[in-house]
């Protein structure tokens, strides 16, 4: 009788393994923040000048080496909403040591796409693609901060 139910017990453990296995396989991507890789706390634009260079302020943090594409897309505000002004898109290797420029600007942000802006009001929107480098277990991940509404005079 020994023999009987130590060989139920290790054909009942075979497939809670597996179920276990399968379960984890197929949530795992699901519960894999993106901020393992990339956090942005914040992009903030102060108040500019209209056709003068355009300040970021970004506080963000790299927490390993990946790769990611970017959109940025910069909106001002208009009588029927918001209006896409300019769009800019790339991609880059980003790394934990990484620093931003010291006098960081929409220019710069958007490799020459957004050198300077016209009066009105304006939000920038930017969105990363993150490769995890696990593209099976975990597909890209996706991070997107939002800027304040700011103004330029």
């Amino acid at each position: 009788m020994h023999c009987t139910i130590n060989s139920f017990r290790r054909l009942w453990q075979a497939p809670q393994a597996l179920v276990i296995a399968a379960f984890l396989l197929l949530m795992l991507p699901g519960i894999v923040p993106a901020q393992l890789w990339l956090e942005v706390r914040s992009v903030t634009v102060p108040t500019a000048q209209a056709g003068a260079p355009v300040a970021l302020s970004v506080n963000r943090s790299i927490r390993r080496h990946f790769h990611a594409d970017w959109d940025v897309l910069v909106r001002r505000r208009s009588p029927m909403g918001w209006l896409i002004v300019c769009t800019a898109h790339g991609g880059g290797d980003y790394r934990p040591d990484a620093v931003l420029p010291e006098n960081l600007t929409l220019d710069w942000w958007t490799e020459g796409a957004c050198p300077t802006l016209a009066r009105g009001t304006y939000i920038v929107t930017t969105t990363w693609e993150v490769e995890t480098g696990l593209p099976i277990l975990i597909p890209p991940r996706r991070v997107t901060a939002q800027s304040n509404p700011f103004i330029v005079k």
